[in-house]
């Protein structure tokens, strides 16, 4: 809908998002949603399956960190992690997490400002990566093969989980990633 020569369905307001979210987008300079923002930020948040290719600089990070946190945002805060973000590596993890809680950092979880998150990779010390996950947390993000680790282990219980976000699918589809992921698949309720 056009008003005033303005696309109403350019602006954050119109997709929908958890109260404040989309004002808080656009203090941290972003405007307005990109096109892929757009298009994907309604199907997830209807809880449906999407896939999304596309290149960089379309704005899919940040509607990755969009998408964890208004769907964090909808759950009951808890000790437990609600949320799980899969990507192919320790940068591109480091990465993400930078974003949601930038994103997430006007949410006021179990009294605590911001989200909750932890990064879980092959690059960090295990038992350093299995104590932070017995803290109260929101997100986990981390690797298949060390996420397949800790889930073995026993110290991330996929139960709890009401979000999967596998990042860079195409990258996680080929060799022990992909055996890993499957594992994860198989373990989390659908």
């Amino acid at each position: 809908m056009v008003t005033d020569g303005v696309d109403e369905a350019s602006d954050w307001g119109a997709l929908d998002l958890t109260p404040g979210l989309g004002d808080h987008l656009a203090t941290l300079g972003f405007e307005r949603p990109t096109e892929l923002q757009r298009a994907v930020l309604p199907a997830v948040l209807s809880q449906s399956n999407v896939v999304v290719e596309a290149p960089s600089g379309t704005g899919r990070t940040l509607a990755i960190g969009a998408m964890i946190v208004d769907l964090v945002a909808d759950c009951d805060p808890g000790d437990s992690p609600v949320a799980l973000v899969l990507s192919s590596s320790d940068a591109r993890c480091q990465q993400l997490q930078s974003v949601i809680r930038r994103v997430g950092q006007q949410l006021t979880r179990s009294g605590e400002a911001g989200i909750r998150s932890t990064v879980v990779t092959e690059l960090g010390p295990i038992d350093a990566q299995s104590t932070a996950l017995s803290k109260p947390l929101d997100v986990v993000i981390g690797t298949p093969r060390r996420i397949g680790e800790l889930t073995r282990g026993e110290s991330l219980d996929p139960a709890t989980l009401e979000v999967l976000l596998v990042d860079q699918a195409d990258d996680l589809a080929v060799g022990d990633e992909c055996t890993a992921l499957a594992q994860i698949l198989d373990t989390v309720e659908p």
